[in-house]
């Protein structure tokens, strides 16, 4: 009896240290197989069987449940005395409540990520760089056989999480009379004969009770899939099986979209998903697009500007024939996130800067801006209709009244909200912005605007648009000195009729309204037309006249000089932008050609006079640059000639160079005099 005992304590042991190492495994190793052990005074022999389990976790969304984990541990024990065989097999089950996730607290911001399920089987090693979740130490419980033997420590699932069993463990074989699905037991003895028939009995798969349940299978094995919608659907729950882009909103109160969410990944590796509760986002990763650009550009004058020292704000110290030349960087980093299904948000940041300007190698962040940050909601109900709220970009028609002004190395920027309607061949938009918030009430700088734009199926274009500025801060001053508010209406009709070898366009706009006691009533017309000469280098020819109005006479209380409000500029009048679109007649006439793929050469010419020779001389930035209040200087600028070479590669790599040269005419020299004008640049933009 002795000799029984001892073999007993040891039999024991051995089930104790195989369950132990099947439990130290489960996490990382794949399932176990079954330890086998004989008994030296016979053949047969008796199979050692633990039914462990292996997964990180399904999120529990319900109510705590129950969790049964089952071992069983047989054991062959040899008796010299009679030669008998004696089975003795522990089942060992072990019932716990599982909690419900822990509820994000208002300091917390959003709910922790909890462990999505791993699949069944064999895991690959995670890669080195590939995220762990942090994981604690399983808790070991321990049960007392009724038999009285000694009670065995058996690793038990995390609290918070469900075990599924691996695919080639999913039974166990059934070699006790009977089990106890709460405690302990000790089996009866067999013969050695009957131990040798297979067992056919099986256990089912673990049930798993919960909800309705939402499976996003995240690239998974379809039969992972099914095995643990089977284990849900044996709990009671209704499962949905999602596709990998499942939807963003998970609302009980829409047809057929879970309350909650499980998620079955490829790999252990794979980056924990989120539990979806009511009304929460997907727990897939919102998708991001990333985006950006690096701009250099050196720029070379032999003179600043024609402003004569001492007037219209430059220094008296300067003198006229000054040279100058400047290196500027812009950089842009952008991303778009989808958010939902209707909803996206966009955001640039930029540094835009002139190179050198600080004074020191060590850095600042004076010129980072938020270039664009703004959310669209991509449409309301199933209408056409888009709204867009927060800082972006206004541009319509061909940037002459409103656009973004992207040469200038800051680019132009609006915040507001705007609304655009896209019924069939249709754009028309709303919009508000603020240019600048004042402090009082009423002292802000509004632009707000309506533009509608049609295209027919053969390209012609028709755009109608007005744009009001309501600008309340009373820094203008009228033609007798007194200072107000701007509040004027720039309302406009543009056309583009393509034809076979022909591009014709035009624009025109008039503006009305109050500049501080004056009345504003001024106009401008634009026409252009392009010939498609069709060779080889697909050379095109063009021939421009722009007309924008100037003030008569800046006497009569009447302001005539037409202001392009927040136009594109650079290019319209030339390269130089030594002349802007106000108080300006210009003709024009140049040809573009490609003589290779990617490559662009281009040249033209431009004849400046002025529409009023008592106005004011403006430039493409606004800026007053001379006047001849008496009118005897002459109405001709000068002439300018610019030709320009770029190179686009294939990818996002563009190299820009261009010279110009500005003749002063008759309007120049007499009032101030000064000399030609050289440029000369080179840009080269990356994006990525």
């Amino acid at each position: 009896m002795a000799s029984k005992n001892h073999m007993l304590w040891l039999s024991m042991c051995a089930a104790l240290a195989i369950v132990s190492a099947a439990g130290a495994r489960a996490g990382s190793e794949s399932p176990s197989k079954p330890a086998e052990t004989g008994a030296a005074d016979t053949a047969a022999s008796v199979t050692t069987t633990v039914a462990s389990t292996q997964s990180d976790s399904v999120a529990a969304v319900a109510p705590p449940f129950a969790v049964t984990t089952v071992t069983a541990d047989t054991t062959t024990i040899a008796d010299s005395s009679n030669g008998a065989l004696t089975v003795v097999t522990t089942v060992t089950t072990i019932t716990r409540v599982a909690r419900a996730p822990k509820a994000a607290s208002p300091a917390d911001g959003v709910a922790p990520p909890l462990p999505s399920l791993v699949p069944f089987g064999p895991q690959p090693e995670p890669e080195p760089e590939t995220p762990v979740v942090p994981q604690a130490e399983p808790e070991s419980f321990t049960s007392a056989a009724d038999s009285g033997m000694a009670a065995i420590p058996l690793p038990v699932p995390m609290a918070d999480s469900i075990v599924a069993p691996p695919a080639e463990v999913a039974t166990v074989p059934a070699v006790a009379d009977s089990v106890s699905p709460v405690s302990p037991v000790a089996a009866a003895v067999k013969p050695a004969a009957e131990l040798a028939a297979p067992a056919t009995e099986a256990k089912p798969l673990p049930v798993i009770p919960g909800p309705r349940i939402a499976l996003i299978s995240n690239g998974a094995d379809p039969s992972i899939v099914a095995n643990v919608k089977q284990m849900l659907e044996q709990g009671g729950a209704s499962v949905d099986v999602l596709p990998m882009n499942a939807p963003a909103s998970l609302s009980p109160s829409s047809a057929g979209v879970p309350a909650a969410s499980a998620s079955v990944n490829a790999s252990a590796a794979a980056l924990p998903a989120r539990v979806a509760s009511p009304g929460a986002p997907s727990p897939a990763a919102l998708p991001i697009a990333w985006e950006g650009q690096l701009r250099y550009r050196y720029e070379a004058r032999t003179l600043l500007d024609y402003r004569v020292p001492g007037t219209f704000g430059r220094a008296g110290t300067q003198t006229l024939g000054e040279r100058g030349d400047l290196s500027i960087m812009r950089t842009r980093v952008g991303a778009t996130v989808r958010m939902a299904p209707q909803v996206r948000g966009y955001f640039v940041l930029q540094d835009a800067r002139t190179m050198g300007a600080e004074g020191s190698p060590s850095g600042t962040l004076a010129n980072v801006d938020l270039y664009h940050a703004y959310v669209d909601l991509d449409s309301v109900g199933q209408h056409p209709l888009s709204v867009r709220v927060g800082r972006q970009t206004l541009a319509y028609g061909e940037g002459r009244v409103v656009a973004g002004a992207d040469w200038g190395n800051a680019g132009r920027a609006y915040d507001g909200a705007r609304v655009r309607w896209t019924p069939a061949r249709m754009q028309i938009d709303g919009f508000v912005s603020w240019i600048s918030e004042g402090r009082l009430i009423g002292q802000d700088r509004l632009l707000s605007g309506v533009d509608g734009l049609f295209k027919s199926k053969r390209g012609h274009e028709l755009e109608a648009y007005h744009f009001r500025r309501s600008f309340g801060d009373a820094s203008w001053t009228s033609e007798s000195g007194r200072k107000g508010a701007l509040m004027d209406a720039t309302s406009g009709l543009r056309m583009r009729v393509l034809q076979p070898r022909f591009d014709v366009r035009a624009e025109a706009a008039t503006q009305n309204g109050q500049r501080a006691s004056d009345a504003v009533r001024a106009w401008f017309f634009v026409g252009r037309v392009t010939a498609d000469l069709r060779g080889a280098w697909k050379t095109k020819v063009f021939g421009e006249y722009m007309r924008a109005t100037g003030d008569e006479d800046p006497t009569d209380g009447k302001f005539q000089r037409f202001d392009p409000v927040y136009w594109g500029g650079h290019n319209y009048q030339g390269a130089l932008d030594v002349a802007g679109a106000s108080n300006l007649r210009d003709q024009c006439a140049g040809i573009s050609t490609t003589p290779a793929k990617g490559w662009t050469l281009q040249a033209e010419g431009h004849v400046f006079r002025l529409d009023q020779p008592r106005d004011v001389w403006v430039d493409d930035a606004g800026t007053t640059l001379r006047r001849s209040a008496a009118g005897t200087a002459g109405n001709t600028l000068g002439r300018e000639l610019d030709a320009s070479l770029r190179w686009d590669t294939r990818g996002k790599v563009s190299i820009l160079a261009g010279a110009s040269r500005f003749w002063a005419g008759e309007f120049v020299r007499s009032t101030g005099g000064g000399t030609d004008l050289n440029w000369g640049y080179l840009q080269l933009a990356v994006g990525f």
